[in-house]
């Protein structure tokens, strides 16, 4: 961790002994908007992948964020490209942060409680709303309506879910992202399952159709969505 700037060094050392206060302070002593935002960043993504500490990293996020759209607000006025590179940050982080509260990765020694779920899902609807106000492109839009979708369906709301997994469909057709669509599609499939319905086929054949593609990124969703299936339905059946 020597590559740590000193000011997340010492807010992992404030995180250690409980004091999140603390530790937002230390990073917000630096006088420079993108360096604190890329600090936050950073501490977060320390505090899921190496501390396996998600109620942390929420609660860090979202002060980050909060952060990042205030610091936005105050230079808008004499700094317009400072602003859009800040709030794109605030979408950036929130997606990460809620991403990291969705239970179907599968990360080692990491649980993933029902409130980390809604608050992921608060930050999944807040980076979406960033998507569209930035009007960033249909595959980033995509993403962020499959986050939200994702997280409803963790959190035993099927129908939602799939209503948010047909609009990142949508947005993956229109930008011509063709395995997109097909993990859109199983995701749906998984989304159905939950809610009763038989789709175990439909999921095997976006998954047949994922492998035959044969390139590491359709694998590596053809092993997502059997992954998530599999997370998914034991979560819920025991929930």
């Amino acid at each position: 961790m020597s590559d740590l700037s000193s000011s997340v060094t010492l807010a992992l050392q404030c995180v250690g002994s409980g004091d999140l206060a603390g530790a937002q302070q230390c990073l917000e002593k630096d006088h420079d908007s993108e360096t604190v935002s890329a600090n936050y960043a950073q501490l977060t993504k320390i505090l899921y992948g190496k501390n396996k500490d998600v109620s942390g990293m929420l609660a860090l996020g979202r002060a980050g964020i909060d952060y990042q759209l205030r610091e936005a607000e105050r230079v808008a006025a004499n700094n317009a490209a400072l602003a859009v590179k800040l709030r794109t940050a605030a979408k950036t982080l929130a997606f990460n942060v809620a991403a990291n509260c969705w239970p179907g990765w599968g990360d080692d020694g990491v649980v993933i409680e029902a409130a980390h779920i809604e608050a992921g899902l608060q930050l999944a609807k807040l980076s979406l709303g960033l998507v569209q106000e930035l009007a960033l492109e249909q595959r980033r839009l995509g993403n962020a309506f499959w986050l939200v979708g994702a997280l409803d369906l963790a959190a035993g709301r099927p129908q939602a879910a799939m209503a948010s997994f047909d609009q990142a469909r949508a947005c993956f057709l229109s930008a011509g992202e063709q395995l997109e669509v097909l993990l859109g599609d199983g995701y749906r499939a998984i989304a159905l399952s939950v809610a009763g319905d038989d789709a175990d086929a439909d999921l095997d054949k976006v998954v047949d159709q994922l492998q035959q593609d044969g390139s590491d990124k359709a694998k590596f969703f053809a092993a997502q969505l059997q992954t998530a299936a599999r997370i998914l339905r034991d979560r819920l059946r025991s929930s």
